[in-house]
């Protein structure tokens, strides 16, 4: 074990004894999202950045119309708009890496994705690193991302959003917004006035 290791560790270790480690809330996923829209893709493009064709570094950006439900029709003229969603992914892991596994034909991205809502200060990021087919700039089926950050009801917030792909340039959001339950922390052995 080299020294930064070793420092490293000792630090984790030196820390979690004394109770600077660890968090004095957990957070509960409700079972049922909180918030559910449905956006329809406008505009998506692959930007090559790196090698020819699909490599690392490449760039997907795209942009979508946010609404509060999918029409029975799936004409997104036949629904109210109430925001926008936009958002890029980068190719950080392509096909090409992946070779030595040939029955795939996925390539990792992170993409992070961005949602407001109109007439109001309302916004949410979220973001992760899935995998995607390599051959479609589009999400193919569900991921689930960590909520990073947020304005208006969203200011604070913590929690998840689930995107599933509805096809035709569909795809459903569910958002999870975590409540958080308090929870004491063990201080046993620590603590000068404990007995």
């Amino acid at each position: 074990m080299n020294n930064h290791t070793m420092t490293c560790l000792l630090a984790l270790v030196v820390s979690t004894m004394t109770g600077c480690v660890g968090n004095s809330q957990v957070h509960d996923i409700p079972s049922k999202p909180t918030v559910v829209a449905y956006c329809h893709e406008e505009f998506i493009q692959r930007i090559d950045i790196g090698e020819e064709n699909q490599s690392h570094g490449d760039i997907i950006s795209w942009s979508a119309d946010v609404f509060d439900s999918m029409p029975a029709s799936r004409d997104h003229e036949d629904v109210n708009k109430v925001g926008s969603a936009s958002g890029y992914m980068i190719v950080t892991r392509p096909k090409s890496v992946l070779d030595e596994m040939p029955e795939t034909d996925r390539e990792f991205r992170l993409s992070t994705m961005s949602m407001s809502w109109s007439g109001t200060d309302d916004s949410i990021i979220f973001t992760g690193v899935h995998a995607y087919s390599h051959d479609q700039s589009s999400l193919d089926g569900q991921v689930t991302r960590p909520i990073v950050g947020g304005t208006g009801r969203f200011l604070g917030q913590d929690g998840i959003a689930t995107v599933t792909s509805e096809g035709d340039d569909w795809f459903r959001v569910e958002i999870y917004l975590t409540r958080p339950v308090m929870v004491k922390k063990a201080t046993k052995g620590l603590d000068p006035n404990a007995r």
